[in-house]
């Protein structure tokens, strides 16, 4: 996987990359990373954020491709 890092993500307008995180419960919250922390290359045109500080949304593409046709059709 590493021979393709940063080769592929030049190609599309948007990269997001799925992660999960363990709360302080012990639960393992999934969720989606919109733009890089430092770590990814995850990348989001602004058009389809809802404000400039969303990082991260829960694990569903579907909500997030939902906005992006609510957006693209207006």
């Amino acid at each position: 996987m590493k021979e393709w890092k940063g080769m592929i993500e030049k190609e599309f307008t948007i990269v997001h990359y799925a992660d999960m995180k363990i709360t302080a419960d012990k639960k393992r919250e999934y969720y989606i990373t919109l733009n890089s922390d430092g770590k990814s290359s995850a990348k989001t045109p602004p058009m389809f954020l809802k404000d400039e500080m969303e990082q991260e949304i829960p694990n569903d593409a579907h909500a997030f491709l939902e906005r992006v046709i609510e957006i693209l059709n207006k």
